[in-house]
This record gives C-alpha cells, structure tokens and sequence, in this order.
C-alpha cells in the first residue's frame, strides 16, 4: 500500500472513487484511503439482493481483499422487517471491491476559495413544531422513548465537488470523513461518530447524543461543555442510546463480554460539542459481517428507542428520504473494518444534471421534556459548519465606459446588475440606479473619457466612482497565470468585489508590468482574463471560451456573439499557441490585440 500525498483536484477526472478521509485523527481512526482501481462491486436493491449481498461480502473479505462503499438507511427497515417498498432505482448497498486503495497522508488543493452557499429549509418552522407534539404523543402512549427526528435542507454550492469538500473539510475536521462518487450517488460526508470498529473479535461502537454549540470565549465555551457533561436530560438521551446498542452488540458478542469503558465523555469540534459513550465486545465464534450488519444497523444513536417502533414512527413522521445519510459508510479490510454513521452529510443523486443542489439532512433526538424552539435551534447548531465563513462584505460591481456623455451599453450593465443581485438576494433600487447615472454624467467633462465604476452592497446601498480613463504603455503583454480557476465557481459567473484568484494580477496591472493575464480551469480549458475576455482568431475566424469554461457574461463579448463576429467554443492552452492572433476585450478598452508570453 503506497502512502503519498494527493491532491484534490485529481478526483475529477475519476468516474468513481471512494476516499475515506481521517481529517482529525482520534484513538479509533487514524488514516485516510483512496480507493479509485476497482476490480468488481456488490450491489443490492432488493430485500433478496441485499441477502445476497451480505453473503457475498462474508466470502470476499475472507479472500484477502478490500471493500469500501455505504449501506442506505432504508436497509434497516427490512432488517427490523418494517413495510418499505422492494425495488429501488437507488442500491440498498453498493460496496466496490478493491486489491488494496492507496494510503493518503495528505491532501491538498491548487485553488481553495471561499465558496457561496445558499441554503434553504425544506419545512416551515411550523410544520416542524408540530411534529414535535406528534412525537411526544407517541412516547406518551408508551411507543417510544426517544425519536431522532430529521428533516431536509437544500444547498447551492458555487463551486465544483473538490472544492466544496476542502471547504468544509476545513469547517469540520473529524475522523470520518468521506467523499464518494459512482453511477449512482455523489456524497460529502464529514461525520464525527463511528457507527462500528472491528478487529479481530473486538467489536467497538462510539455513538454521539448531546450537542451543545460552542463560544468563542474560552471561559463561556467551557461553561458549556460543563453544561452538556452535566445535564440530566442530555445524559438520559445518551444513556438510552448507550442501552439500546449493547443490546444490539450483545446478541452477535459473547455473555458477559459487553461493556462502557467510557460515558458522557464530551468531544469538541469546530462548531459544537458533543457527547460520546464506547460500548465494546467479543464477538461470538462464525460470527460475520452479515449478522453484524443485521443485529446493530442502524445505528442507534440515529433512530432512538425501542429501534423497531421507533423507525415506524420516524416512517410517519418524516418527510422525504434519508438516503445514505443514518446508514452506513466505510471499508472491509482482511484485517479491520470501520464504518461511520454518515451524519453532516451533504448528498446529491449522480444522475441528476439539471438541478446541482445537494440535501443536507439534520436533526436529533426528540424526548418527552425536549422543548420545540430548542430543538429548533439545535438544527441550527449543527448547520453551522454549512455557514460558517461565507462570503460577506463583498459587493457587486459594474464597470463601464462614459464617454461623451453618455455611458456605453448602460441598459446591458444594469441588467446585469439585477440579475446578480437576485442571485445574492440584495436589494436593487432601480431608481437609485438611474441617479447615480444622471449625477456622473452631470459632472463629467465632454470631450473626455471616464470609467465608471457603480458596486451594490448587500444592503443595497448603492455607490458610484468616476475615473478618467488612462492608457499606459505596457506594449499589450499577456501572460497565462499559473493559478487554476474553478469552472463552477459561482463568483465567476458574477462581476463582484471578491476575487482573490485575481490580486495578484490586478497588482501586476496596477504596476503596469502586463495587461492581463488569462486563467485556465481545473480541465485545462481557456476561461478569461482578470479584466477582459479572450478572443482567439484562427484562419479569420474568431472565437471565445465558453461560458460553461468558468467566466464572466462580458457585455463587450456578448455583443460581438450577437452581432456574430465571434463564436463560443471549448478552448486550451494549444489554441491559444496557435493562434493567429489573440485579443482581450471588455467594454472599456474595446478589443485589444495581445502579445501572449508564454513562461
């Protein structure tokens, strides 16, 4: 097994891959492995393939080789024998075969931003209230005692996959992180709860019920981890978990051999604290993978107790589908297996192209004194990891040419502006707009030129610059920049103030040591300029990168599509050196011809 160093980036050009990701070290999980050469796969999608299945998964790990892949939730309800539907477009288990992954000490990333997230909940506050009444109902009928009750939120990730898991990656270091992509199904999972550890005939499971959020003040931030260690309520929920799971590691471990080395011990992440409890046993001789599966999935901590009636309640109750999130994700080696249970997991149906949103679901254990608003809130702790560091403070702005008066395709310009500004959900008074246009004309000089430049904060405060326009003597050099430009980054598609993949062109720029610099994707392909478009002529013939490349809808460019002067095409670096010419464009210096230096 190679152990190296990788980076992220190289998973894009995988059709499918496993990587099981050790992001903070614990006692129980120590490395990170990538699995990407796969020799064969178990997948299941029935009650009588998932039987086959766990077969098939006893004979191979008995071979010497390794498995790695997921268990959906929806496999407990057939193990606990609860009514769910038979045949399913997505697998109940799907598990790659592999001679042995690579070893990943670290990992890394050419172009790690700040990406745009725009979430949205999928229930009313309301709905969700009075869900909480209904499952209070049923532990006041003696049906249940605890039932962890999820819901649905949706997520718009400005960015591409890679980069929206080093983002939260950095967000949420823990142990058992994943990031999985097949024919099926796309997911980031970055969960801090082992579900199951197994060597040998040791078995050990690590569930989490208690949250608490934290506080930047040390003092305040201890206060709360004290608060959670100690109070009543979260030690009843994490001990009811603690008994339900050694009865459920008690019938595949030996009499006698169960036991809680460890409760109520606190666990602190970026965002929140939690509370843990081991449970550990000894297997029972002619045990396999197949009884462990059926006797503890899933989780405990993820359904509440007694597990059985619980689940029929959660079936009820909840809206949508749990999918991999509360199942199971992990590997099979021929000397250990681990398996998480897949929470603060962000997934996405592989098949789905039109709508690139991922589901984020959420939620926690809900008992007879658990308070609505709290829970509520609770949702919210641990969503902060999705929110935390977002962009703010950056504003959309609009560059443009005055000139005798009048501004150069100033309707085009504000389009533009609204559109981005619904996008980011800023404020956009057009009257303002047409103010700030009058008074700058108003003041400027005739016969001169100016740039104008207008920013739109996220108040929707509206500011406008005026510059007279000056050309300096840099002889036109362009260089191509050797940073890497997400394609999917959001921020691209928008002319805004926040564009750290730029300031060091800019500076060159303002130096007057070059004119531009023009930027490829992660694909290598042609996107634009720090402050133009690119234009490539070949045989009289101009092009320009796609829009889909990863740049900017430059009002000068879309003029000379419409106009049908030029054509979008897909363009590398080569075409670029073929050129018979190339030009930088934008709608204040007009189209510029270029001399591209290649270094």
């Amino acid at each position: 097994m190679q152990s190296r160093s990788f980076n992220i980036q190289q998973l894009n050009s995988h059709k499918e891959f496993v990587f099981l990701d050790t992001a903070k070290r614990s006692s129980l999980q120590k490395r990170s492995y990538l699995f990407t050469q796969k020799i064969g796969q178990i997948i299941a999608f029935s009650s009588q393939e998932l039987e086959k299945a766990l077969v098939q998964i006893d004979k191979i790990s008995q071979k010497g080789l390794w498995l790695a892949g997921y268990i959906r939730y929806d496999a407990g309800l057939i193990w606990n024998r609860i009514r769910t539907k038979d045949k399913r477009k997505k697998p109940l288990l799907w598990m790659g075969i592999y001679n042995k992954p690579k070893e990943v000490k670290k990992i890394s990333s050419e172009n790690i931003f700040t990406p745009y997230l725009d979430i949205d909940t999928l229930i009313s506050k309301n709905e969700y209230l009075k869900n909480i009444e209904k499952i209070k109902y049923q532990i006041k009928k003696g049906n249940t005692y605890q039932v962890n009750y999820t819901i649905d939120k949706k997520v718009k990730a400005g960015c591409s996959d890679e980069q929206l898991y080093m983002f939260l990656r950095k967000q949420q270091k823990t142990p058992y992180c994943a990031f999985i992509k097949n024919e099926f199904d796309k997911l980031l999972c970055f969960s801090p709860e082992l579900f199951f550890e197994k060597q040998k005939d040791r078995i050990r499971s690590k569930p989490m019920k208690g949250t608490i959020h934290r506080d930047p003040l040390q003092a305040k931030d201890e206060k709360l981890k004290r608060f959670l260690r100690n109070d009543e309520k979260m030690r009843a929920e994490n001990l009811m978990i603690v008994d339900l799971l050694r009865n459920d590691i008690g019938r595949i471990s030996r009499i006698g051999s169960v036991k809680v080395p460890s409760m109520f011990d606190i666990e602190t992440h970026d965002t929140l604290h939690q509370m843990t409890s081991l449970i550990e046993g000894r297997i029972k001789k002619g045990i396999g993978y197949k009884d462990i599966f059926k006797a503890i999935f899933p989780c405990g901590s993820v359904t509440g107790a007694p597990k059985k009636k619980t689940m029929e309640i959660i079936k009820q109750i909840e809206k949508g589908n749990r999918q991999i999130y509360c199942g199971a994700i992990g590997y099979i080696s021929p000397d250990k297996a681990v398996f998480n249970v897949p929470i603060r997991t962000l997934y996405q149906p592989t098949s789905n192209k039109k709508d690139s949103s991922w589901i984020y679901r959420v939620g926690g254990g809900i008992v007879w004194d658990s308070i609505g608003e709290k829970e509520w809130e609770e949702i919210r702790t641990k969503t902060e990891f999705l929110h935390k560091n977002k962009p703010h403070g950056f504003s959309i702005v609009e560059t443009m040419l005055l000139e005798k008066g009048e501004v150069k395709n100033e309707k085009e310009h504000f389009l533009r502006m609204k559109d981005s500004s619904i996008y980011f959900k800023f404020p956009f008074d057009k009257r303002a707009w047409k103010e700030k246009m009058y008074s700058i004309k108003a003041k400027a000089s005739y016969s001169k030129k100016y740039v104008i430049r207008v920013l739109l904060n996220e108040k929707g405060d509206l500011s406008c610059e005026r510059t007279p326009l000056e050309r300096k003597g840099n002889k036109n050099i362009v260089k191509v920049s050797k940073i890497t430009l997400d394609k999917k980054n959001v921020f691209l598609q928008h002319k805004t103030t926040y564009r750290p993949w730029y300031e060091k062109t800019m500076k060159k720029i303002k130096e007057n040591k070059i004119w531009d610099e023009i930027f490829l994707n992660q694909e290598g392909q042609l996107c634009e300029g720090a402050r133009s478009n690119v234009f490539v002529e070949k045989k009289g013939k101009l092009y320009t990168p796609c829009f889909e490349s990863g740049l900017l809808r430059g009002t000068f460019r879309k003029k000379l599509l419409e106009e049908k002067k030029c054509k979008e095409k897909i363009l590398a670096l080569r075409d670029l050196k073929e050129a018979d010419a190339v030009y930088c464009g934008n709608d204040v210096r007009g189209l510029v011809k270029v001399k591209v230096l290649f270094s």
